[in-house]
């Protein structure tokens, strides 16, 4: 079973972990994405009962998915004395938008970066078992021809230039 390292905690798992979290981060991601469209939609139909209230409470509550994460990631860097990363740029961008009233705007800028990282996580992942399974198919034994009689021996005792 492949490990990998979970962007958050920093602890290595097997790979399951990383799948279970990376579907967590996508159901976070649907939910938001879904809360966006709809209540960009119900903004576009100018339904009745989405005052400004329930408007800017609606757009809290499809931001909350994806920016507590990247919030809390912000203030853990900030606590170890990395004020200046992209968690807390992030973080900084969406509030502003909020407090400008372009809640949409917030919500959306939050949503992309989030599918940015989980689009990166998958890669990464990726990539990592692909060259797991390079580094299982390595040969066990190398021959080596030493004092003109051919060897086995473990391909790291092999010296560069020997046949």
């Amino acid at each position: 079973m492949a490990h990998c390292t979970c962007r958050h905690c920093k602890s290595t798992y097997e790979h399951d972990h990383c799948e279970e979290t990376g579907s967590k981060v996508y159901l976070l991601i649907i939910t938001s994405a879904t809360l966006l469209f709809a209540g960009i939609g119900l903004g576009a139909v100018d339904a009745t009962f989405f005052n400004p209230t329930i408007r800017i409470l609606w757009f809290i509550v499809a931001y909350l998915p994806v920016g507590l994460p990247v919030m809390k990631e912000a203030w853990e860097n900030i606590i170890h004395g990395d004020i200046f990363n992209e968690f807390t740029l992030m973080t900084l961008a969406t509030i502003g938008a909020f407090y400008i009233g372009e809640y949409p705007e917030g919500v959306a800028v939050m949503l992309f970066y989030s599918l940015g990282e989980w689009f990166q996580s998958k890669a990464v992942n990726r990539a990592k078992r692909n060259i797991s399974a390079l580094l299982d198919v390595r040969p066990e034994t190398a021959t080596v021809i030493r004092e003109g009689h051919e060897e086995r021996v473990n391909p790291r005792d092999v010296k560069t230039g020997e046949v």
